[in-house]
């Protein structure tokens, strides 16, 4: 959904093209540096003329991801710092999840004016974004909170049917530092990025004392759910596009 809303200016862009480009681009993705062979993947469900114009939804959509993992992720690294004491963990996450859920479902309308107002008086927007829409914009930093529960979410069930011995909070804390140590260092292969994974997991976790099987276990299954596997998949659109 967020790659439709960001190409389907650029093309014709149904919903069944959008999920073969986003799996070509994980299948790429696999064996390469993650930028180049998500956009080498992605492009190519897209006509010659409007390949290049794919990079730029394609830092948008990172950009727009980046937001959620930084907001929750702050949560993440407080508790590996030890900064803060677990008992304030009732009032800090629940006040995290109020504030994305009260932006989530407000839209940002209030900010959606403003800037609309003011880019539009620009005329800056369109120019560097090749016509994509503000709202676009906006409603793909939605979807993006949206993908972030999701793969929590995900997550979460993994630990918990893994049998992974850890206060709830703790596990949530714990998820949302793997995923922020996931987006800030850089995967060069598919073993890089199951590397960083399991590293952020037991880097959080053993200061815990949490044991570490059943983390390792749920993560190694998430990375094979949401990337190995889709990346399989991927093989087959990636044959079916003319390179």
């Amino acid at each position: 959904m967020k790659w439709n809303t960001l190409t389907r200016h650029i093309q014709d862009h149904s919903m069944k093209d959008s999920y073969h480009s986003v799996l070509a681009g994980i299948a790429f993705g696999f064996v390469t540096p993650r930028a180049v062979g998500d956009y080498f993947g992605r492009m190519l469900t897209f006509n010659h003329k409007n390949k290049p114009l794919v990079v730029v939804p394609l830092i948008l959509g990172r950009v727009a991801q980046i937001i959620p993992t930084l907001f929750f992720g702050v949560i993440g690294i407080l508790v590996i710092s030890m900064q803060v004491n677990i008992q304030t963990l009732w009032y800090v996450i629940p006040a995290f999840l109020f504030f994305g859920s009260l932006i989530f479902l407000l839209g940002f309308n209030g900010l959606k004016k403003y800037l609309y107002s003011l880019m539009q008086h620009l005329g800056w927007l369109e120019a560097k974004t090749n016509g994509l829409k503000l709202r676009d914009i906006l409603h793909v930093i939605k979807l993006s909170f949206l993908r972030y529960v999701v793969f929590s979410s995900q997550f979460l069930i993994a630990m918990i049917v893994f049998g992974v011995e850890a206060n709830f909070f703790i596990m949530m804390a714990g998820i949302t530092w793997i995923f922020f140590a996931k987006s800030i260092i850089p995967s060069f292969s598919f073993l890089s990025d199951l590397g960083i994974r399991e590293f952020s997991a037991i880097l959080f976790f053993e200061a815990f004392q949490v044991p570490l099987v059943p983390v390792l276990a749920a993560s190694l299954f998430i990375w094979l759910i949401n990337i190995a596997i889709p990346s399989i998949i991927g093989l087959l659109s990636v044959q079916r596009a003319k390179i």
